[in-house]
């Protein structure tokens, strides 16, 4: 007999972490990469967080474990398996982030995605559309591939966007980087470029420069 397929939403404990004051006017929700923990992400922005700028750290639903002895623990945005169902999923977690942590009106809002968060977090702000004024920093990655830029691209163009390139990534090489210039500047989409020595990773010298802009 043919097999039968069905999609229901259900209820579950997404998990996130914060650092600095929930009063802050400076808000910054900062999405890991594939495999990572939020919590552990989170440690390479804490010297960042203070009284004026709060920083929170949402993990990705679906963890999964890194290693055959079963130890190492990584946390993904989605898989290619239902794929619409889990961004759908992320999108409602990401909101009910939003709502928990942006009491305070006024602030600025930074989203800031690393890796598999970074399209991650270009889709949930063209989900969200918050009405604070928005700033989305990629990380070794870029816009999601999946959205038609030119039909966004007012409200894309309304945001400060940043995107930061190591020389040595391993997932961005030379063409997949001019491949996404030309896609921002198809769509009439400005953006800040910053490129830095070193591979797929985080670089707090690089961190700290964004933070002043």
């Amino acid at each position: 007999m043919e097999i039968q397929t069905f999609s229901l939403p259900t209820p579950r404990s997404g998990h996130y972490y914060a650092a600095g004051d929930r009063n802050a006017p400076e808000l910054w929700v900062v999405l890991h990469g594939y495999g990572q923990l939020a919590s552990r992400f989170l440690r390479h922005l804490t010297s960042q967080a203070g009284p004026h700028r709060r920083i929170v750290a949402p993990e990705g639903l679906s963890r999964f474990y890194l290693d055959d002895a079963y130890e190492r623990v990584g946390a993904s945005w989605m898989t290619r398996l239902d794929r619409q169902d889990e961004v759908e999923d992320g999108h409602r977690w990401l909101d009910q982030v939003y709502a928990e942590e942006s009491e305070h009106q006024g602030h600025r809002l930074t989203v800031l995605g690393f890796s598999q968060g970074a399209p991650t977090a270009g889709r949930w702000l063209l989900h969200r559309r918050p009405e604070a004024a928005v700033r989305l920093i990629c990380w070794g990655a870029g816009l999601p591939h999946d959205i038609d830029l030119r039909a966004d691209a007012a409200y894309f163009a309304s945001l400060r966007i940043d995107l930061v390139v190591g020389d040595r990534d391993e997932y961005l090489d030379e063409e997949r980087i001019a491949r996404e210039r030309e896609r921002l500047e198809i769509a009439g989409i400005d953006a800040h470029w910053t490129h830095y020595g070193g591979g797929h990773r985080m670089d707090r010298r690089v961190l700290d420069r964004l933070v002043e802009v």
